[in-house]
Formats: C-alpha cells, sequence, structure tokens
C-alpha cells in the first residue's frame, strides 16, 4: 500500500474532495461496503459557522472531516503503532456494529494483537500507539468518542468531545493513559438506535476501567450516565483538579472503590460539582452556547440522534446535504 506523502496529507485535509459521494444505507445486512469520507475547510470553529458563508471565511488551517461507513466497527483514525497528531480538526464519525472497545469510536488507540491474542508489545524502534490531540472537536453518533486501550496513550488538549452515542473518552487495559486538560466533555452517552440492535444510552464522559487518567481544567457535564467513573480497584489511578461536573445522569464522579490500592492513588481537589444541568464553564473554546446559536440547524450542533436517523434514513439536514452535494 502506497503511504500518502505530507503533501498529500496536507491536501487530504485542507482541500475539498473532487469525487462525487455515493449514497448509503445503514441496513448492516448489506453486502457491499462503502465509506464516506468528507473533507471541508472551516472556521475557527469547525462546522460552527453556516456552510453557505464558508467559501468567504474558510480558514486554511482548520478542516472538518466526515466518515460515515457501512463497515462494522470502523474508526476513522485507528493507531496500532507510532504516534497520531491531530490538531485544529472538526470530527464526525459513524457506523456499524457495537463493539465500542474495538473500533466503535472516531479515535482509536490500541496495539495489534499477537498470536497469543495479547496484545504486541512494539520493538525498537517502533513505539507504542498514541496520539495527541489539539483544538479537536469530536462526535461519534454510533459509538465511543476517543479509546485508549490495551496499552494505548492519549493526550487531549483543548478540545471538545461530545454528542457521542457511548463514552466521551474510554481509557482500559494495563499500561494505557489519558491526560486532557481545557477540554469540554458534554453530551455523550445518550445511544445511538437508528441502526438495528445499535448503542443504547447510558454512559459517562469519562470511563477510566484500567490505567492511568489526569484531568485538570476541564468541563464533563450533562453526560447520561456518570461525569467521570473509575472502577478498577486495583489498577487505575485518577486524578481530577480544577474541573466541573455538572448536571451528569447519576454520579458526578465516581472514585475507585473505598479502601482499595487504586482508591489511595487516586486524587479529587479544586472541582466543581453540582447535580444541576447548568453553571458548569466552558474550556476548550469551541462551545458554542444556545443563545449564539445560527437558526440554520448545523452538522455538529444537532442531537446525535436526529442526525443518526437521518443517516439512516438517506435523509440529511440541508447543511449536511449540502456538504454532500458540494463534494
Amino acid at each position: 500500500m502506497r503511504v500518502p506523502s505530507a503533501s498529500s496529507l496536507r491536501s487530504i485535509l485542507l482541500c475539498r474532495s473532487s469525487s462525487a459521494l455515493p449514497n448509503t444505507s445503514s441496513d448492516e445486512s448489506s453486502d457491499s461496503e462503502s465509506d464516506n469520507i468528507v473533507t471541508e475547510r472551516a472556521g475557527p470553529r469547525c462546522l460552527r459557522t453556516p456552510l453557505s458563508d464558508l467559501p468567504a471565511t474558510t480558514h486554511s488551517r482548520h478542516a472538518t472531516i466526515i466518515l460515515n461507513t457501512r463497515k462494522r466497527n470502523e474508526p476513522l483514525f485507528r493507531v496500532r503503532q507510532g504516534q497520531l497528531n491531530l490538531r485544529r480538526l472538526s470530527i464526525l464519525h459513524n457506523c456499524t456494529g457495537t463493539d465500542i472497545w474495538n473500533g466503535n469510536a472516531a479515535v482509536q488507540i490500541q496495539p495489534p494483537f499477537d498470536t497469543n491474542d495479547m496484545p504486541a508489545v512494539p520493538s525498537p524502534p517502533s513505539i507504542a500507539p498514541s496520539a495527541q490531540l489539539s483544538h479537536v472537536e469530536i462526535t461519534s453518533l454510533s459509538g465511543r468518542g476517543v479509546v485508549a486501550i490495551d496499552g494505548g496513550k492519549v493526550q487531549v488538549d483543548d478540545s471538545y468531545l461530545h454528542e457521542c452515542a457511548a463514552t466521551g473518552l474510554y481509557v482500559g487495559g494495563p499500561g494505557s493513559f489519558a491526560s486532557m486538560e481545557r477540554t469540554d466533555v458534554l453530551n455523550n452517552g445518550h445511544g445511538n438506535t437508528a441502526f438495528r440492535n445499535g448503542i443504547t444510552r447510558g454512559h459517562s464522559g469519562v470511563y477510566l476501567e484500567q490505567g492511568v487518567t489526569v484531568i485538570k481544567d476541564s468541563n464533563i457535564s450533562n453526560n447520561s450516565l456518570t461525569g467521570i467513573s473509575a472502577v478498577s480497584a486495583d489498577n487505575a489511578c485518577l486524578t481530577v483538579e480544577g474541573s466541573d461536573l455538572v448536571g451528569n445522569g447519576s454520579i458526578q464522579l465516581e472514585m475507585p472503590p473505598t479502601g482499595s490500592i487504586s482508591r489511595s492513588r487516586s486524587v479529587s481537589r479544586n472541582n466543581y460539582m453540582s447535580n444541576e444541568p447548568r453553571g458548569w464553564r466552558s474550556r476548550s473554546g469551541l462551545v458554542v452556547e444556545d443563545t449564539n446559536k445560527n437558526d440554520e440547524e448545523l452538522v455538529l450542533n444537532i442531537a446525535g440522534r436526529e442526525l443518526s436517523n437521518a443517516i439512516s434514513n438517506r435523509h440529511l439536514p440541508p447543511v449536511a446535504n449540502e456538504i454532500f452535494r458540494a463534494m
């Protein structure tokens, strides 16, 4: 397989595709598998501007990528080794399948498995899979936003994870690591019933199963289940500092079990927590308040369930259709 050059990648991310976008369906039983990947230049807030205004307000350093695929559990970015750097992107992901551990996510950071079905340990000069996300906006209509699992590592700064059908950020497996600063994690975990046997509602903003997670100066609010959960009694280390956890469906912050090794390693300090749905403060600078929203529906501003249903019925809101027709 030919590896795209740096100039080719810049062309993909910064320029409008010249190919027509094929029609898709949510029917999982279809024999054909087609991907719809749309790239579009956008302004500093990525799809926060009506599409009709984009030609006059585009910024060459910002891009939007949309993946809508029939493939089961297919991420937009899959990192198996080495480091992925994403900066100033707006990402919209949608696939079939319900495996939110092994692929149904916008960004999947996970090493391959060896012949014994265990996570492979890379040999030098190869390095373990990792990702750095900066000024990135992510929505997965079908699954999780970001998954770092089986030793994967991710750093998320100044970003916005929202309207994901499942968890905004998931960390699992020994050796996995995630750090998050100045990031908003909002309105995740409400499910996706557009596909047959789709993801059901009831997921957290951030879920630490195993590994280490450090969250500072962030906003994890209005998620379906908990704001942040750390569940392992002996293999989790959670630090949450100076953050807002507001209006989440059940517990705002679920620390590791009391008296456990994981609890002794974990820290929560200087956080603002409330059961009320309002009162949080945005950190990323990418969140547009309701009062500032344009009357026209924007692709990443509408509810995930509505867009999922629109995709499954081959009908998208006017702005999304305009993107597809422009390709």
